[in-house]
């Protein structure tokens, strides 16, 4: 699925036609390679991280597929204002704003993955683990969907919109570390994470544009 719609995206942005029909088996068999490579990766990682990429990927699919499509469509749009004003100085600023958007969608992922360790809490209190084990394996997954649109936006900042690198890579971490700041409200309580994410969310976007923008 990720070629296909990484294809689609170029040809959004782009003014490619569509590929030759004959050039569809040649997609899939690029999808097939991703996912044995994906297996392939999951070989590699520690358990926590597996359990929780198998949390979100697995039991949570369809939460992880609308968040990720959420995310694309900010993405698309963001690139698509970029291309609109000719990548002038307005870009850095709507980008901080749109990292802003991204994180709050990606930090919906942290309720889900909180349902299942609650779900699993007594099976996991008879193993001898550390205490809040998985706070750092969550983490970690919901930023491995973050990260692709953190360096498609910030490469295009540098690349297109002529921000130095420094800055570039100043909004991507920005962002980043708002997706897991973004795990306190998120969780601490049911009832208002919504209000209190976005708040949080919008703080540290104005104050990431002021620091980083001016």
């Amino acid at each position: 699925m990720a070629p296909a719609v990484a294809l689609s995206a170029w040809m959004l942005l782009t003014d490619i036609p569509a590929p030759p029909r004959r050039l569809w088996p040649l997609l899939g068999r690029t999808e097939a390679g991703f996912r044995r490579l994906g297996d392939a990766a999951m070989r590699v990682l520690p358990p926590d991280d597996r359990l929780a990429l198998g949390i979100l990927y697995g039991q949570h699919r369809p939460a992880t597929l609308g968040t990720f499509f959420h995310c694309l469509l900010v993405t698309v749009a963001a690139l698509g204002l970029m291309r609109t004003w000719d990548f002038d100085g307005r870009c850095l600023p709507m980008v901080l704003i749109a990292f802003g958007f991204l994180a709050l969608a990606v930090s919906g992922l942290y309720w889900p993955l909180q349902l299942a360790h609650a779900a699993a809490r007594p099976y996991m209190a008879a193993l001898p683990l550390r205490r809040r084990w998985h706070v750092r394996s969550d983490a970690t997954a919901v930023l491995g969907l973050a990260v692709p649109f953190a360096a498609v936006l910030s490469a295009s900042l540098w690349r297109d919109a002529a921000v130095p690198a420094g800055l570039a890579a100043a909004a991507a971490g920005s962002f980043l570390s708002l997706a897991v700041v973004l795990r306190v409200p998120q969780l601490f309580s049911k009832r208002h994470a919504v209000v209190a994410s976005t708040v949080v969310a919008a703080g540290w976007t104005f104050a990431a544009a002021h620091l980083i923008a001016t």
